[in-house]
């Protein structure tokens, strides 16, 4: 987009229709997007969609607090290997690793968020940060006539000016990694659950468990108890009766028994039925292992849910929940509906003795005919309700998916080159070593094309 933002600038900036200070502030906003500030915007937008794929798996209404600490360090690690160790200044195409990623449960392994793990697996699609398709974009130099006179814009960036980018952008997220790992410190009870991750349990206490591992995670599971009350007396009991459930729990998740397919909640879950263990541990009575998977089920870490009037919401509720054949999914749509203060005929309107919907209802079934009829298959979505629709290139979706892939490749694979004598060298040293090769004008840079080409360079 950063040239048709720049085109559309100019021709405000030239159209005397305009006042003279919308002129004046369109010129001034085109001269602000030379080279170094276009490169910014794309470091920028891949700053934004990292956070955003790390942000989604805390925006649920019931995030699993024993996984929080797992996806913090992920996060923190994605953020030094591209921000701060420069990985997200790498030209051209990035492919991840034929590895798995977290399938060996270890404690420290890397976990990426799903919506990335996806993204590397999808094929035929090309991993590429949007900070390396401007720099191809800009490769270009282009000519703007702006209000009478020309304007040369963009070029290849130069070196100092990548090294000044590269040094802010490491500013920035050392900044962010320092309050990361203040907010969420390895002291509180947050981290202290993870204990309680099957994952985690998976790589320490399954076939060929890591030692160390076990240690890992039978201090933490103590330190949560110590949190909740525990005596130093009933302690070691605990730490025996974890041990034996974790090694219990882990035989079950493997692929086609029954707790397989079952949620890190739900397997913790079976300690709080008694028929379930007194059939497999019986006379172990699990008193305090009890107290702790009651305290962690009663969770939901990380709601960030948008605020609705709840005070309003919350009273209606509680208004019509005296029937005991309430629905709280039905009430909790009427609730929203009252809220928005729509008139019944919004609604539903009385027409020839039929009731018919109004111009809200008609709304609404609209949207439920596009996601949820389409969904189940009630209703077709464009053709046919299996029908997927390919991705364009060049569009934002295909894009951030590439954006997304080339998060998962640059992870995951192996330091560049310019940091594999041993020492790493500070940034700015490292891009004034790294080679530059463009293929701007390609078949790899779907965005240019000859219509849009005015000075080539070179």
């Amino acid at each position: 987009m950063i040239l048709p933002v720049a085109t559309i600038l100019a021709f405000m900036a030239s159209d005397l229709r305009l006042k003279p200070n919308q002129r004046a502030r369109a010129a001034k906003g085109l001269d602000t997007l030379r080279r170094k500030n276009a490169v910014a915007l794309g470091v920028s937008a891949d700053w934004g969609i990292v956070w955003e794929a790390y942000l989604r798996l805390f925006d649920a209404g019931d995030h699993d607090i024993a996984g929080s600490s797992e996806e913090i360090e992920c996060l923190i690690l994605v953020v030094e290997k591209l921000f701060v160790e420069g990985r997200v200044f790498q030209p051209g195409l990035l492919k991840p690793p034929q590895l798995a990623i977290g399938s060996n449960g270890g404690v420290g392994e890397l976990v990426l968020p799903p919506k990335i793990s996806h993204s590397m697996e999808a094929p035929g699609l090309e991993g590429q940060f949007l900070t390396s398709i401007v720099r191809k974009q800009l490769c270009h130099e282009c000519v703007f006539n702006v209000d009478g006179r020309p304007v040369l814009m963009w070029g290849e960036l130069r070196r100092d000016e990548e090294q000044e980018l590269a040094k802010r952008i490491e500013n920035v997220a050392k900044v962010a990694i320092g309050r990361l790992r203040g907010d969420f410190p390895k002291t509180e009870m947050r981290f202290f659950l993870r204990a309680l991750s099957v994952r985690l349990c998976r790589g320490a206490f399954g076939p060929g468990g890591n030692q160390s591992d076990q240690v890992h995670l039978i201090k933490n599971c103590e330190k949560a108890l110590l949190g909740l009350g525990c005596s130093m007396e009933t302690m070691a009991i605990a730490l025996v009766d974890y041990k034996d459930l974790a090694t219990f729990f882990v035989e079950l998740t493997h692929p086609g028994r029954p707790l397989a397919t079952k949620t890190n909640r739900e397997i913790w879950g079976h300690c709080l039925d008694s028929c379930f263990m007194h059939s497999h541990f019986p006379r172990r009575p699990f008193v305090m292992l009890k107290v702790l998977v009651r305290f962690y089920i009663s969770i939901e870490d990380g709601s960030c849910n948008v605020e609705r009037g709840f005070a309003a919401i919350r009273e209606i509720i509680i208004h019509h929940k005296t029937s005991s054949t309430s629905c709280i999914k039905t009430l909790d749509d009427l609730a929203l509906v009252c809220a928005t203060e729509l008139l019944p005929e919004d609604l539903a309107v009385k027409q020839d003795g039929v009731w018919v919907p109004g111009v809200f209802g008609l709304e609404c079934g609209i949207l439920w005919r596009a996601v949820l009829g389409a969904r189940m298959g009630i209703y077709p979505h464009r053709g046919t309700a299996t029908e997927k629709l390919p991705m364009r290139p060049g569009t934002f979706k295909c894009v951030k998916e590439g954006v997304l892939k080339a998060i998962g490749a640059a992870t995951t694979s192996q330091a560049p080159r310019w940091f594999a004598n041993g020492e790493r060298p500070s940034l700015a040293v490292a891009l004034g070593a790294q080679a530059v090769a463009s293929n701007a004008g390609g078949p790899r840079c779907p965005y240019w094309h000859n219509g849009f080409r005015i000075s080539p360079k070179g």
